[in-house]
């Protein structure tokens, strides 16, 4: 809570050793502006974190911005959740967005050994503002929004249950 400069949270939904719970927790008491990358089939390690782009494009992000000092990332997660039967993610950003992917799971317990289902969903944008929706599924039991831009991928924050 503490923290000043901007932090990534780099994981993945099928973590049995950080469960998605627990992530969430950890990044909303986050004190400083933040992005979060949930990438389903990682891995838990060192290098499949390395492997991945976002970090250094995060890194890169907040190192090259003239207001680096205030934490200007180039992706941020607005807000998410389920209105009338239709879950929703909003996002800004520096990139034009590609794709949105909806990560959801139907099976209960530890979000690690849980089986993460992945949609294709609508993507569209309005006054600098990307909006991803979606009917929410029967029986979910917890999901996130996936955005991607040039090969990186932005999440929105997770939500367990419907």
């Amino acid at each position: 809570d503490r923290a000043t400069m901007p932090v990534l949270w780099l994981s993945w939904p099928g973590d049995k050793h950080f469960p998605m719970e627990i992530l969430k927790k950890s990044y909303d008491q986050c004190g400083s502006e933040n992005m979060v990358s949930l990438i389903p089939n990682m891995r838990h390690g060192h290098h499949p974190a390395w492997s991945r782009p976002e970090s250094y494009a995060f890194a890169k992000s907040v190192a090259q911005s003239p207001l680096a000092h205030s934490g200007k990332i180039w992706c941020q997660r607005l807000e998410s959740g389920i209105l009338n039967n239709q879950l929703f993610a909003k996002f800004i950003s520096d990139r034009e967005l590609g794709s949105a992917t909806l990560v959801h799971s139907t099976d209960s317990g530890i979000t690690g050994h849980r089986k993460w289902i992945e949609t294709p969903i609508r993507l569209t944008k309005r006054n600098d503002i990307w909006l991803a929706d979606w009917p929410v599924p029967q029986k979910v039991t917890g999901w996130f929004v996936n955005v991607e831009a040039d090969g990186l991928i932005v999440s929105s924050d997770y939500h367990s249950g419907s």
